[in-house]
């Protein structure tokens, strides 16, 4: 079943200001001159929807600054109604989300969820797989399981119009990004095996449980080598040998011990318990 989407409206509000838009049922065109404000509505919309705090830049936008504290995105999931609130100025890393319009959110209790949380809770609201990935971590071969996330997915539908025509088109100039564009595009068409997932995860975890005991076996007979041990084994045939050499020094003393107790023969005696002394260090 095909979930729908649909924003209603953008508000942006301070102490004493608030301005409106209102998005179409059908369709919306934003138009203005250079430097209106068309992208800043975008911006405001991801933003909403858990993009980067780096979206609205405050400095840039003076009037944003000096009037606006909040924003407030009103979307529709199927026939569900949903208002997002996110701070401006403070607190920017977390999402505040009500369950109703915009005119009654002072009359509910919000879900505060982080960034990462809202992103997780936004896929599973339009039905979008939560996929995950395994590369290889910086400087090792080890795997790392990461998320494909609603931002990740966002950037196929929502991109900077000064992007187009450029090697940062669907940012592919930034490796931690363009390698997530090939998942991205299996999402969106529903390509997204969930079996195959739970198998790259077991492979994660089997390929990093034999990178470290390789790493153990590999420092285990340098450490063996240096004390020319050679192999375990060898050393093992080693102690071996001395533990006979020492259980058989041992009888024949005790055999020797008993013949020469009564005897004066104590010159023997001594040199044999210097030599079992010696064999046994």
């Amino acid at each position: 079943m095909t979930t729908t989407f649909r924003i209603d409206q953008l508000v942006v509000k301070g102490k004493e200001y608030q301005r409106t838009i209102q998005f179409d049922d059908q369709l919306t065109i934003i138009r203005g001159d250079g430097y209106s404000g068309k992208s800043l509505v975008l911006n405001l919309v991801a933003y909403c929807l858990g993009g980067s705090t780096e979206l609205i830049d405050l400095s840039v936008q003076k009037e944003l600054a000096d009037n606006c504290s909040e924003v407030f995105l009103q979307f529709k999931v199927d026939e569900a109604i949903y208002t997002v609130r996110r701070s401006l100025k403070v607190d920017k890393n977390t999402i505040e989300i009500f369950l109703c319009e915009y005119s009654e959110y002072k009359e509910y209790s919000p879900w505060r969820k982080k960034v990462e949380e809202a992103n997780d809770y936004f896929a599973e609201l339009l039905s979008l797989k939560l996929h995950f990935i395994l590369r290889k971590k910086s400087g090792s071969k080890d795997l790392n399981s990461e998320k494909i996330s609603f931002k990740d997915v966002m950037r196929f539908i929502y991109f900077k119009q000064n992007e187009l025509g450029t090697s940062h088109f669907m940012q592919w100039d930034n490796p931690f990004l363009s390698g997530k564009n090939k998942e991205v595009f299996k999402i969106l068409n529903d390509l997204v095996i969930p079996n195959i997932e739970e198998i790259e995860r077991e492979i994660q975890i089997a390929q990093n449980e034999l990178n470290e005991k390789t790493s153990i076996n590999r420092g285990m007979i340098d450490y063996l080598n240096k004390r020319d041990a050679g192999v375990l084994l060898q050393l093992v045939d080693i102690r071996e040998k001395y533990n006979e050499d020492i259980h058989t020094y041992s009888d024949k003393k005790k055999e020797l011990i008993s013949k020469h107790r009564d005897s004066n023969d104590n010159e023997i005696y001594m040199l044999l318990s210097q030599d079992i002394y010696a064999i046994t260090n």
